[in-house]
This record gives structure tokens, C-alpha cells and sequence, in this order.
């Protein structure tokens, strides 16, 4: 399966640079060569993992799933990329309402996860 997965993916997407890479796998921004979409592509070392029924739910809360794949020991995932601002990297403090508005929008989106079956550990 693995090669047929890496022929999928080289056919596809073009890698631009990685982004992360611990030991638990890797993700990787790339762009679709077809319409030139951002995308990440996501390397993981685990399996079991919630992607397949994550890529049947519609939020505008959780990156689409565009491709995903599993075999014995490894996790791939396509999904959208999310231009935005890394709250890790910021500078300053949120405001109050600031981190009501994100912490309301992360509870949201853990509801609609909650909901199929599906537990974020993070």
C-alpha cells in the first residue's frame, strides 16, 4: 500500500517545505498541482486515528479532509490549509474578549467532534 500511496500522492501535490517533524511523524506544506491549492500533507506514525470519520464531517470549524490512508503502522492525511496566525507565536496577550470569541469557537467545534464519537486529546 505504501507505494501506491506515495505514487498517489507525487502525482497530486508538490511539496513546499515541511512545517514540523517530531518523532511521531511529520507534516509537510504542499500545494495541489492541479489547481495549485495550499494543502498539508500529514506523515503519521500511529494508527486508529479518527481521519476517515473526521473527512465525513461538514465544519467550518476543522480543516477538510481530502485523502486519507492507513496500513499497519503509518497515518497519511491530506487536508486543507488554514492560513492563519499561530496563537503560539504571538507576541502580545489576547484581550478578554478575544479569548472568549477563541475559546467559544474551540468549544464549538469540540461539541460538533463529541458528537459522532470522536475525543480530542489535545
Amino acid at each position: 500500500m505504501k507505494e501506491n500511496v506515495a505514487d498517489y500522492l507525487d502525482y497530486r501535490f508538490e511539496k513546499i517545505k515541511i512545517l514540523k517533524q517530531t518523532d511521531k511523524g511529520e507534516v509537510w506544506l504542499a500545494s495541489t498541482k492541479a489547481t495549485g491549492q495550499l494543502v498539508t500533507i500529514k506523515f503519521i506514525n500511529f494508527v486508529g486515528l479518527p481521519y476517515a470519520d473526521l473527512q465525513k464531517i461538514s465544519c467550518k470549524l476543522c480543516a477538510k479532509i481530502f485523502y486519507c490512508a492507513e496500513d499497519i503502522s503509518d497515518t497519511v492525511v491530506v487536508e486543507e490549509f488554514i492560513q492563519g496566525e499561530n496563537l503560539a507565536d504571538r507576541k502580545n496577550f489576547l484581550t478578554d474578549a478575544q479569548a472568549r470569541k477563541i475559546i467559544l469557537q474551540l468549544c464549538d467545534g469540540l461539541k460538533i467532534l463529541h458528537d459522532v464519537g470522536i475525543v480530542h486529546r489535545d
